[in-house]
């Protein structure tokens, strides 16, 4: 995680007081941020020294952070130590709480607060004039906010009060003019208590100025069999007599509407065991938003999308004594409640331990609008991946030195020291003890790639590799992860990786085409969702684990909460109500691949398909329809790849016989599959999109992954492909070397990864793939790799074997193999072009078969025919549609009567083969079908008779009858 430092803030407020005229004849010391309003503006206190009468007083004023100007507001004749301070929409009156020391041994150490006595005071500041007591002297916290309302008079005024473990309510403060002297208080402020179950003994609160929302955690006890009414916040009264009670904590969230009236809008129970008793010790944190309890660290990070994340960490000690587990107890733990996804996390650093955990206080902020993230100086960085449009994943956490930061500080305990604020409308971090800003909180995107190869953990690759694909979005950064994998091609790593990139390079493509209920629909990673974690250093010893566990119990909302004209803010409650509605009703889930991969084999078992040829007239297949309808769309899934052109700068131009949009029939029934499936998966879990409407997500969905796993392919060839140099014509009789084996594994891997994804690849790559293989595989090897249909034989490819293949033994045998593989009417076009005495002998064969046909002799045997082996005459069989041969011997001089009968018949009948054979209705199949197959391709008359040849296949023909 990236911290750029801003500006350093108690240097700029020094700078402003000391260069104000009314600072002449003061020193100041004792700079420090006690508050800040929803506007940004903040209120902190200065110690001012008078030189000449040598007195020390207390001065509070507002800062503003654009404009570098202060304003005193208040001056206090003593010092005094105030822990809050907060001031209302129209800067009339100021709301401050101070603490009492109980003795002056207390304040030595600066991290926490001092045991002592807290105080609330009101004071006029417009001019200043009265300060009122607010008689809450309390020995707990007493936090003062003020309600902002542009809507409000500045003759009124609404200060929300929370005395911790006591109360919490919103005192309606009326002012009045008193001529000239300005504005001062009319009587008693009236005060509005919030009476919900359990606040009364409320556990925390935070207050969120910008968004006037109140968060709330307290207990309540229930029996058993007792529950809650929706919408309602009494208990309805049905457990048995007798049912044993017991405390259950709960998150309540309050939204201030511009009324000024508090509205209770959502109550989550919690799965977590917080203590009720506690004897609270504050931290020194200022500002602070929160209670600052020293044995809690909680905050509430919420987003206008709907994501509401509850971060809990508190110490256990002596003090908890239903926590008593000592093992436990060394170890640093914290939740995170994801409460749009309703589940809850736990995370244990056994790393963390001892004296180091008791006192290590986490830092909690959001990093953009996916990550929240989790830290501790010195010793470990937790981006966790969990917004409101998918399921917690890829988590990306750093231990040790990869989680150093430009904090300047590698200590836990300086973990104490860091709070809050808000600068442009951004939430930042502000170190207390150095009073620096740092508003530029961002993922290290170099830091992530320099990890990336170095590091043990396949979960943490993933999670880089998911992050710099959906957050990062550069195809530039992506090359360079696939380039540090091409170091380590045998890595089993390698396809889930590759999996990786081409479901989330398609959810991150189609995010920006669907509305957003579709896209939670969309796959988005290839990865179990919700699955435990367990992260081990090199050593063994581990680093962190994770698990999940889901809510017990539904968060409740009212019904008041989607009525928009109350509301100041933005659609938090809305978004947040209806995503947990939808979850509700519908049970969604993303699309899985594998149930198209089940039913592509299910219909491929069942009603297998004859291997035909493929005219050059049927290559108009459903992939090349794909291609044609989105051509004129431009690629969004990077910023680099906002067209093909942009794409082939980074990548590189692919070589123009791989840039074809062919493919076979496999791949169409593929994509038909998996446009019929996803289509009834959006009609299941979304019924208000029509069918039209799903089908049109649905192909472009699958569009969209014919264009990615294009985009992939692209990248591995820029990566590891051959040089251009390289890329004219490589005579398969050349072996492969180790570059091209690398490349050859790479290129596997990948293909498993789109055959278990059911992503579609084009016909282009698989004859590459197959070209590459043969050249890098043993032949036994590589025929194995044909019958599990990893690599596929093309009339092209078995055609530049018959090319580039000598004629000699070897090259004739693996020839026949390849042959023997494809359909007939493809074998037949290899033979054609085969220039070997197999040709001969099959032409011959079909000739003598068209010949005996022509006069009708029925007697030509429909089975495979065979001869002894002992003989060196070859045999052909034509056996379900493949070709079956053998290699002719030598000349023989063979001199029976019986053939030379046969041969005078064949020369006399030569002359008559252009003529229709009669019809016998006694006439099999075959021979019809092997008549007609000489009288449609004249090519097979194209040659002289061979006398010699030709009394070969007739004796062959007798020896069968026989």
């Amino acid at each position: 995680m990236d911290f750029t430092q801003s500006f350093d803030l108690i240097s700029q407020i020094r700078s402003s007081v000391q260069s104000d005229k009314n600072s002449n004849g003061y020193e100041f010391s004792h700079f420090e941020v006690v508050g800040q309003e929803g506007n940004g503006t903040l209120l902190f206190t200065v110690v001012a020294y008078q030189k000449t009468d040598k007195l020390s007083t207390s001065w509070i004023s507002l800062y503003d952070l654009s404009r570098k100007k202060h304003k005193i507001i208040y001056k206090e004749e003593k010092v005094i130590h105030v822990v809050s301070a907060s001031v209302n929409h129209h800067f009339t009156l100021l709301a401050y709480t101070v603490i009492e020391p109980d003795s002056k041994d207390d304040v030595k150490d600066k991290t926490k607060l001092p045991k002592g006595t807290f105080q609330a005071f009101l004071a006029e500041i417009h001019p200043q004039r009265t300060v009122y007591n607010l008689n809450l002297d309390r020995n707990n916290y007493i936090m003062l906010n003020f309600i902002s309302d542009k809507n409000v008079t500045e003759k009124e005024s609404h200060l929300l009060v929370s005395l911790h473990k006591e109360a919490i309510g919103i005192y309606n403060v009326k002012l009045s003019r008193a001529g000239d002297q300005g504005l001062k208080m009319t009587g008693q402020p009236n005060i509005q208590p919030i009476t919900e179950p359990g606040i009364d003994q409320f556990v925390w609160s935070q207050w969120d100025s910008t968004n006037q929302r109140l968060y709330v955690i307290h207990h309540r006890t229930i029996k058993l069999g007792q529950r809650r009414d929706r919408g309602s916040h009494q208990e309805t009264s049905s457990p048995r007599l007798g049912s044993p009670a017991r405390s259950r904590a709960y998150l309540t969230c309050f939204q201030i509407n511009p009324g000024q009236y508090k509205e209770f809008v959502m109550e989550c129970g919690l799965d977590v065991n917080i203590p009720s008793r506690t004897f609270p010790k504050y931290l020194n944190i200022k500002p602070s938003f929160s209670i600052p309890d020293a044995s809690y660290n909680f905050k509430v990070l919420a987003q206008n999308n709907g994501s509401i994340y509850l971060c809990l960490q508190y110490h256990k000690s002596s003090s908890h004594p239903s926590l008593s587990d000592s093992e436990d107890q060394q170890k640093l733990h914290y939740y995170i409640v994801f409460v749009h996804q309703g589940q809850t996390m736990k995370c244990s650093c056994p790393g963390v331990t001892g004296k180091m955990a008791s006192k290590a206080r986490l830092f909690f902020t959001l990093i953009g609008d996916h990550y929240l993230a989790v830290y501790l100086p010195g010793q470990f960085i937790h981006l966790l991946n969990a917004s409101i449009d998918f399921e917690p994943s890829h988590h990306i956490l750093l231990h040790d030195e990869s989680s150093h930061t430009d904090l300047g500080t590698n200590s836990v305990y300086y973990s104490r020291y860091l709070s809050s604020i808000v600068v442009d409308h951004k939430l930042g971090l502000y170190d207390i003890k150095q009073g620096r800003v740092y508003d530029k909180l961002s993922v290290d995107k170099c830091k992530l790639l320099e990890i990336f190869p170095k590091t043990h953990s396949a979960n943490l690759r993933l999670a880089i590799m998911h992050y710099m694909i959906i957050k990062a979005k550069e195809l530039a950064n992506v090359k360079k992860l696939f380039e540090a994998l091409s170091l380590d091609v045998a890595s089993p790593e390698m396809r889930d990786l590759l999996g990786e990139y081409l479901v989330a390079s398609t959810y991150n493509t189609m995010r920006l085409e669907v509305d957003k209920l579709l896209l939670r629909l969309i796959p988005y990673t290839a990865q179990p969702l919700s699955k435990g974690l367990s992260e081990k250093d090199h050593l063994g010893q581990k680093l962190v684990s994770l698990s999940y566990s889901p809510f017990k119990h539904t968060a409740m909302f009212t019904s008041r909460q989607l009525d928009k004209k109350k509301w100041q803010t933005d659609d938090l409650w809305e978004s947040l109500c209806n995503h947990m509605r939808w979850r509700q009703l519908t049970n969604p889930t993303p699309f899985k691949p594998s149930d198209v991969l089940k039913n592509v084999e299910t219909t491929a078992a069942i009603s297998p398909e004859p291997k035909q040829p493929v005219s050059p007239q049927r290559r108009s297949s459903l992939f090349t329809s794909f291609m044609s309808r989105f051509s004129s769309k431009e690629s969004t899934n990077f910023k680099h790849a906002g067209s093909r052109k942009r794409t082939d700068d980074v990548l590189g131009k692919l070589p123009e016989y791989l840039q074809s949009a062919d493919t076979d029939k496999e791949q169409d029934r593929l994509i038909s599959m998996s446009v019929e499936k996803l289509s009834q998966h959006l009609e299941k879990h979304d019924p208000k999109e029509s069918k039209a409407t799903a089908h049109q997500v649905a192909s472009l969905f699958v569009h969209t992954q014919l264009e990615q796993s294009r985009q992939l392919f692209q990248i591995l060839w820029s990566i590891m492909g051959p040089k251009r140099s390289e890329q004219a014509h490589v005579p398969l009789h050349k072996c492969g070397n180790s570059q091209d084996y690398q490349f050859f594994q790479v290129l596997e891997r990948y293909f498993l990864a789109t055959t278990e994804l059911c992503f579609p690849v084009s016909a282009t790559f698989k004859n590459y793939f197959t070209f590459l293989g043969f050249r890098c595989l043993d032949f036994a090897l590589f025929m194995q790799y044909v019958d599990r249909g990893v690599l596929f034989l093309s009339l092209q490819f078995v055609q530049r074997v018959i090319d580039d293949l000598p004629n000699d033994k070897g090259g004739t045998f693996i020839k026949q193999r390849l042959i023997k593989k494809l359909p007939k009417s493809e074998a037949v076009n290899c033979l054609q072009h085969w220039n070997h005495p197999v040709r001969n002998f099959y032409m011959c064969q079909q000739y003598v078969t068209a010949t005996l046909l022509s006069e009708g002799l029925d007697y030509v045997p429909e089975a495979p025919l065979r001869i002894d082996r002992s003989m060196s005459v070859p045999t052909t069989s034509i056996d379900n549609g493949s070709v079956d041969m053998g290699i002719p011997g030598q000349d023989s001089n063979l001199s029976f009567p019986p053939l030379d009968t046969l041969v005078a018949l064949l020369k006399s009948a030569d002359a008559e083969l252009s003529m229709s054979p009669p019809q016998s209705p006694t006439r099999s199949k075959s021979i019809q079908s092997q008549h007609s197959l000489l009288n449609s391709r004249p090519d097979l008359r194209q040659y002289p008779v061979d006398e010699r040849l030709l009394r070969e296949t007739a004796l062959h023909f007798i020896g069968g009858g026989n």
